[in-house]
């Protein structure tokens, strides 16, 4: 939101706190595949984000976050039965808490086939 002064336009202060979107879709995941989860801040104009918190079941998430511009991404590497969950994306700015942004997660147990053992002839 802009508005015109005499010495040109300036922007106002963002009004809101933040608003994201998920840009994962995928909720099922199979041990050790490393989980993505992705979200966009969305707006005209974007506030300055002060903190960013990724959460599962109420606890600090494991993994790496990482940002770029208005992205933001959870990388979980080696997924195990643990990690299955609710994950929370909550981004701050100086008006406050965004909506947190949920991901309900699945991890499936790994697949392991083995060959039965041939029988003595």
């Amino acid at each position: 939101m802009a508005t015109e002064t005499n010495q040109g336009t300036s922007f106002c202060p963002p009004s809101d706190a933040p608003i994201v979107v998920a840009l994962s879709n995928c909720t099922a995941w199979t041990e050790g595949q490393t989980l993505l989860l992705e979200a966009l801040l969305v707006g005209a104009n974007p506030p300055a984000i002060t903190m960013v918190t990724w959460t599962m079941g109420g606890a600090t998430a494991r993994g790496t976050p990482s940002s770029s511009g208005s992205r933001y991404v959870l990388s979980v590497p080696g997924l195990t039965r643990e990690d299955e969950g609710v994950y929370q994306l909550t981004l701050t700015n100086q008006i406050g808490d965004g909506t947190p942004l949920a991901f309900n997660i699945v991890v499936n147990c790994k697949l392991i086939i083995q060959k039965a053992s041939e029988s003595p002839s």
